[in-house]
């Protein structure tokens, strides 16, 4: 038998230039720079989500459980671009807000989404449509925009009472970082009063709910 040749294994060094050095460092540092800043983005929207639902459960536990004119705290934050709707029943399709720059903002609603109920919703992605000034809701005559929202959570609110947002129009947060509202929550009858920088001032001659609101006596 022939004897067996060992086969001699050799190593090979691979010697990057300094060119190719600095290549690498700039594409190690990019990829991580875009890891962390993906991760951070996805955790502030899942925290915008998370508090939006824990500022609702809040408002549903002083509805069912909670003492009549006991104010309630809590905490709601808002990432960027994105605002909270309330919707009652009866205008489910579309909310208007009259803006202080000569400005009507008609918000088309959750339609079918909410069953019939009233809905509390968290707008997080939307279109915009502007059309020309005309005589409005507002009561003169403002420019039209009519926003779309394409990626929206909401919550169905119990029929037992009805939320009543104070300035809810300024519920928004069209800023570039998060912002956090300080929410206070009274309880009156079958009204939920949600306000932003307590304490909440209650209006007088609130508007009623055309359905929620109790009957007036005859």
């Amino acid at each position: 038998m022939k004897p067996i040749k060992k086969i001699k294994k050799t190593k090979r060094a691979f010697i990057l230039s300094a060119q190719e050095l600095v290549g690498l460092a700039l594409a190690i540092i990019i990829l991580v720079t875009f890891i962390s800043c993906s991760v951070k983005y996805v955790g502030l929207l899942s925290k915008g989500q998370d508090s939006f639902d824990k500022f609702v459960s809040d408002i549903q536990t002083l509805g069912e459980t909670g003492r009549e004119g006991e104010p309630k705290t809590s905490l709601l934050i808002l990432d960027p671009g994105t605002r909270v709707l309330n919707f009652w029943s009866s205008y489910i399709n579309e909310a208007i807000f009259c803006t202080t720059d000569d400005v009507e903002e008609h918000w088309l609603g959750p339609q079918d989404k909410c069953g019939g109920n009233d809905c509390i919703c968290l707008v997080q992605e939307y279109t915009l449509e502007e059309t020309d000034t005309e005589g409005t809701f507002c009561g003169e005559e403002r420019e039209i925009k009519t926003v779309t929202p394409t990626k929206m959570r909401c919550i169905e609110i119990s029929p037992n009472y009805y939320i009543y947002g104070i300035d809810f129009n300024t519920w928004l947060n069209y800023e570039t970082r998060t912002k956090r509202f300080e929410v206070q929550m009274i309880k009156k009858g079958k009204v939920i009063y949600v306000c932003q920088n307590p304490p909440c001032t209650i209006p007088e001659k609130p508007i009623l709910h055309p359905v929620k609101s109790p009957k007036p006596q005859q």
